[in-house]
């Protein structure tokens, strides 16, 4: 049997049973012979990891993202602070609207958006998606944005943008929008 016909026409991948004692090859060139002698998960990516003979070893290469743990570790009292931080070094407005715009980016690349009293238009980057990013939508690690509102849950973000809002509508009300 030919590898292509065993992934010919599947949606899924069953993968064989691996057991305490069975041999595995592990390296560079898959070539040195080790033992596995138990099974742990990488407490970064909460991936499946061999404990061999010779030390462990990532039992998936690639990261895999359906089995990774969403960390949200980022309160909206860590928000508020980091942004008095950042609205206190400069253009309040700019950062002002700016910070809300990368909220409103965020819970439409989570497929929720924001809400539609927003009045969110997403750039043309992001609006050939249609509703929102198609499901196997991933991030360029690159990409350009705000980190931490990542690690943020959406109920945190939605109240952190309410705040951001009241402050917009504060500085337009001041003349000190542009």
């Amino acid at each position: 049997m030919k590898l292509f016909e065993i992934f010919e026409d599947k949606d899924t991948l069953e993968l064989p049973d691996i057991k305490v004692g069975d041999e595995v090859k592990i390296g560079k060139w898959k070539n040195r012979k080790a033992t596995v002698k138990g099974f742990k998960k990488d407490k970064k990516d909460n991936h499946p990891v061999l404990k061999t003979t010779k030390g462990d070893t990532k039992l998936f290469k690639p990261r895999i993202t359906k089995i990774e743990e969403v960390k949200y570790d980022m309160t909206y009292d860590d928000l508020v602070r980091n942004f008095i931080h950042l609205w206190s070094t400069g253009d309040p407005w700019g950062d002002t609207v700016g910070t809300l715009f990368d909220v409103a980016i965020e819970l439409y690349k989570r497929r929720e958006g924001p809400p539609d009293e927003w009045d969110f238009q997403p750039g043309a980057a992001i609006e050939h998606y249609g509703s929102g990013p198609p499901k196997n939508f991933r991030r360029d690690p690159n990409e350009e944005g705000n980190e931490e509102l990542r690690h943020a849950d959406t109920e945190t973000l939605e109240r952190f943008g309410e705040m951001l809002r009241e402050i917009e509508t504060k500085l337009k009300a001041e003349g000190k929008d542009y």
